[in-house]
């Protein structure tokens, strides 16, 4: 078989992969017009001390629902395991600040924060954050 056939067979297999996982990543901020109506956003915000993380939620129509942050820190500094959630119940073009967490940073910490926005109807969105 030709090289350019097989070089060509490969790009198309690999563009076919990153199409599956971009339409399947969950990280960076939900889109508010999204059709369920609503839209999550993990907030970092640098403070004196180390960082300051909010759970954000966007809704275009009156919804309700129940929220769950968790963070995860792991480093030099020690290890700390935050989970923050409950019921939430907003109205049509409304911006929440569901829940908010600081903690301190050190050189070479690591941290994780996930935010899940859900209803009877299932997941409404959720977004992610990484060191």
């Amino acid at each position: 078989m030709p090289k350019h056939v097989i070089a060509i067979a490969a790009l198309s297999a690999l563009l076919a992969c990153a199409a599956t996982a971009a339409s399947e990543d969950s990280s960076g901020p939900e889109a508010i017009n999204r059709p369920s109506g609503a839209g999550c956003e993990v907030r970092l915000t640098p403070t004196p001390q180390g960082l300051r993380i909010e759970a954000l939620a966007l809704f275009s129509s009156p919804m309700s629902g129940e929220y769950d942050l968790v963070i995860t820190k792991d480093g030099p500094s020690g290890s700390s395991d935050v989970s923050q959630g409950g019921p939430f119940e907003a109205l049509a073009n409304a911006e929440l600040t569901l829940s908010a967490a600081e903690f301190g940073l050190a050189r070479g910490d690591h941290y994780s924060a996930r935010l899940l926005l859900r209803n009877e109807s299932g997941v409404l969105c959720r977004d992610e954050r990484r060191s």
